[in-house]
């Protein structure tokens, strides 16, 4: 399963690139660790040896030259092994950007993919891993999660949670939890995973979530910098659909809609440097995590209250094609099937230059 041809040419980036970008980002987790500490190796390439006016093959042993460097690096020391939380965080960083690349051409592996990007956030004590999980499999959380984010919304804690589930575990994450949930994106996206599994039993919780100081807040968060409000407000409307009279389904499509504008003009601007972007180089991911998780969870959240179920040309037609992307992810990842829209004759987009969409975000 992919996303729809139409959406594909919109982006104007070869498919091939995109696997090799996958392809690339799942080797790098699979790579031994360095024999040498990096800033040694810096100092002596930036030393240069006894020729430091041509050029060195540094696996031609031959060219004394080269050994010397070689033994320069030797008597320096071993690698220094890094804090337990650093290696965890490079694999978990390298996993999720295989799994952007991967959703876009291959729900089923990249799904699998964004999994195990999970399991490392979590190792880590990072909420995002709870995320990302229940995004992508639809699971609960556990007990512990529920408590974390009940004592910082300032409730007593209910006990919810399912058993067994997706949970954080402080005593063991590599990272200090009180650190963690300092940071207010951690925050969010604890509270995304929680809502996920909320039901009309825990009116306290929903009550503390709508009230608290960060429904109000103003400052941008994510890569797609938009306003903690209006992310908290999507986690808010999410834990709202158990009321089905309620208009939730419309506010939470214009919510996500204007997340979705939004990374829409990222990748319009980001186009605009045509050399990285149809190498697959560009520096804004293809698909926004964040949007297309709050996706999934919405419309796994509508089909649960038996709400009518997203459409994306219906529902996210009006929007400019590139702000599909993510969108056209998330309902996927929630579910949903997208096949209908791709025409079997529909040709295999080429990799030509990006489409100009400019007059469609008003630049």
């Amino acid at each position: 399963m992919s996303i729809p041809s139409r959406l594909w040419r919109a982006l104007g980036v070869d498919r091939n690139l995109v696997r090799l970008r996958a392809q690339f980002f799942t080797g790098f987790t699979e790579m031994e660790p360095p024999p040498y500490d990096r800033h040694a190796v810096l100092e002596v390439l930036a030393d240069g040896g006894r020729d430091r006016d041509r050029p060195l093959d540094l696996l031609d042993r031959d060219d004394p030259a080269v050994r010397e460097l070689w033994r320069d690096l030797t008597e320096r020391g071993p690698r220094t092994p890094p804090d337990r939380w650093v290696p965890v965080a490079e694999r978990a960083d390298a996993l999720r950007q295989a799994a952007v690349a991967t959703l876009l051409f291959d729900l089923p592996a990249g799904r699998t993919m964004l999994r195990r990007a999970a399991r490392e956030y979590v190792r880590l004590g990072l909420p995002f891993g709870l995320f990302l999980t229940v995004a992508a499999t639809g699971a609960r959380v556990g007990p512990a999660a529920t408590a974390l984010l009940a004592s910082l919304l300032g409730i007593p804690a209910s006990g919810d949670g399912a058993i067994d589930a997706v949970d954080l575990d402080p005593a063991r994450s590599l990272l200090r939890v009180p650190e963690v949930m300092a940071v207010s994106e951690q925050q969010l996206y604890l509270l995304m995973a929680v809502v996920a599994g909320l039901s009309p039993a825990n009116p306290d919780l929903l009550a503390a979530i709508g009230s608290a100081p960060q429904s109000t807040q103003p400052f941008p968060v994510g890569a797609l910098a938009q306003p903690l409000s209006s992310w908290w407000e999507t986690a808010s409307l999410i834990a709202r659909t158990t009321d089905r009279g309620s208009g939730t389904r419309r506010l939470l499509r214009d919510r996500l809609a204007e997340f979705a504008r939004a990374h829409g003009r990222h990748l319009e601007i980001a186009q605009r440097d045509v050399f990285h972007w149809e190498n697959a180089l560009a520096g804004v991911d293809l698909v926004d995590l964040d949007l297309a998780g709050a996706t999934a969870l919405a419309a796994r959240a509508l089909r649960l209250w038996q709400l009518p179920r997203w459409d994306l040309r219906r529902d996210f037609g009006d929007l400019p094609d590139l702000a599909q992307v993510s969108l056209a992810v998330g309902l996927q990842l929630g579910g949903g099937d997208l096949a209908y829209e791709d025409d079997p004759r529909d040709p295999e987009p080429s990799p030509t230059s990006a489409v100009d969409e400019a007059d469609q975000y008003g630049f």
